[in-house]
């Protein structure tokens, strides 16, 4: 019974001693009031998946960042279909020549 207790006493002061994340999820729009933009931040910058889309609401991209750190960005074509992959040491994945598979 003891050790359980002093093991709630111990997570409770962990818990009360660990850092406020401040998580914001952000959204910027178009002037047609359409969404330009969404994604989280932590701590004032970006982190997780970030989303880009056109005024008419296809998607233009999707990248995700770790600590405003860029690690991999997904590409769209107009059709609103997957065209490239590119990593931030300049490797790319070419889906399709036109971007139009």
């Amino acid at each position: 019974m003891q050790k359980i207790i002093v093991t709630i006493v111990f997570f409770l002061i962990l818990n009360s001693c660990s850092t406020h994340v401040n998580k914001v999820h952000v959204k910027t729009y178009h002037n047609s009031g359409k969404v330009w933009m969404k994604g989280t931040t932590i701590k004032g910058v970006k982190h997780g998946w970030w989303y880009t889309y056109t005024e008419t609401g296809k998607i233009v991209s999707r990248e995700k960042f770790k600590h405003d750190s860029l690690i991999v960005s997904y590409l769209y074509n107009n059709e609103g279909k997957l065209w490239q992959i590119k990593y931030p040491n300049g490797k790319t994945v070419i889906k399709s020549s036109c971007g139009c598979n």
